[in-house]
């Protein structure tokens, strides 16, 4: 899917419905983080896309495995068959922390246990395997940096780009104390929950809050910025 609408598109494309008002007041702030917030938010959990996923597989009888994924983001779910013939797969669920094991038994949970830092992801199964296992595991991609307002939304493709470009028009609404913030960033949430099925209402809740604390955040970053650009006008 290609992803071609840059971030300065979408800068330009909401410049009437703020009337005009600068985004750009400090450099390419606030405009260029508050991209980083939305596309960080999207690409967040509990949001869980197919064209952001990426796939882990191995066979072996250990209960830690080392995989080079310099893109990894978050662990998402996975698979487990025995190596042995006519063996059928299970699912295993995610833990966040998994202590080290030595019962020797069938995996039933999978863990991104150690992140070295310089892209190597260490996942660690429990029960430890008793036997040789092929393990398939699905992940999220972590959100690419934005330097520049030339970069696209990528990897977030063109036909979903509406979600980005309402959840930037709400934080550019909100830095500019514009009324109508709470419309725009209906919108984003509509859009950006509506393009995801099966989240729980617990999962739901969660979003909507840490996206109201970070808007929160910024709005009052934006705010402090916008009073010093008037001060030096004085």
């Amino acid at each position: 899917m290609a992803s071609t609408i840059t971030i300065q598109a979408t800068v330009n494309w909401e410049a009437a419905f703020l009337e005009q008002q600068p985004v750009l007041v400090n450099g390419l702030e606030p405009a260029l983080s508050s991209a980083q917030l939305v596309l960080s938010t999207i690409l967040g959990p509990p949001f869980a896309w197919p064209w952001n996923r990426g796939i882990v597989n191995y066979t072996s009888s250990n209960q830690d495995y080392t995989a080079a994924l310099s893109q990894f983001g978050f662990l998402e779910g996975g698979n487990v068959q025995a190596s042995t013939t006519g063996s059928k797969p299970w699912a295993i669920a995610v833990k966040h922390y998994i202590e080290t094991d030595s019962s020797g038994a069938r995996p039933t949970h999978a863990s991104p246990y150690i992140d070295d830092g310089t892209g190597n992801i260490t996942f660690r199964l429990i029960p430890s395997p008793e036997q040789s296992y092929s393990v398939t595991l699905a992940y999220q991609k972590k959100p690419p940096m934005i330097y520049s307002l030339a970069q696209t939304w990528a990897p977030v493709p063109d036909e979903k780009s509406y979600i980005c470009q309402w959840g930037h028009l709400a934080l550019m609404s909100l830095i500019g104390n514009d009324a109508r913030f709470n419309e725009y960033n209906q919108k984003f949430v509509t859009a950006l929950l509506s393009s995801q099925g099966g989240l729980s209402e617990l999962e739901r809740n969660l979003f909507l809050g840490n996206w109201l604390r970070a808007a929160a955040q910024l709005q009052a970053t934006g705010l402090n910025v916008q009073e010093r650009s008037r001060a030096r006008e004085v």
